[in-house]
């Protein structure tokens, strides 16, 4: 089960590293698009079309993001199954100028599709 660890560890990287190049698409390539993706953002909940408009308005936003992961825990449910837990922290710059300081707890559960970890379901809180 380390590998499983070791591939959505490296999986969470590239989605942290893409959000923070403002990449639509390449932060949507990391979840597992479909009608039964769920996205908890504090109080809102969205499905795929509404978690793509959420993404899309908040990289209208901002112009610097920067994450750093303050806590990642990786748990394999299976060997195409995981469960990631944590707590990351976002930093930048908004289009009016304000400063951005964002502090997230997160749960998301991944899917092995083919040979691929997918975002299947997010719950993101501030903490």
């Amino acid at each position: 089960m380390d590998a499983v660890r070791q591939e959505v560890r490296q999986m969470l990287d590239e989605y942290f590293k893409a959000v923070e190049r403002r990449d639509l698409n390449g932060s949507l390539s990391c979840f597992a698009k479909g009608d039964d993706l769920t996205v908890f953002e504090n109080a809102d909940m969205y499905d795929w079309d509404g978690f793509v408009t959420f993404v899309e308005g908040f990289f209208q936003q901002v112009t610097e993001i920067a994450i750093a992961l303050e806590q990642c825990v990786v748990n394999p449910v299976a060997e195409t199954v995981a469960v990631a837990t944590g707590i990351f922290r976002v930093t930048g710059r908004t289009t009016s100028g304000e400063g951005l300081a964002i502090r997230h707890g997160y749960t998301f559960v991944l899917l092995k599709r083919v040979d691929r970890w997918l975002i299947k379901h997010v719950h993101e809180s501030m903490v």
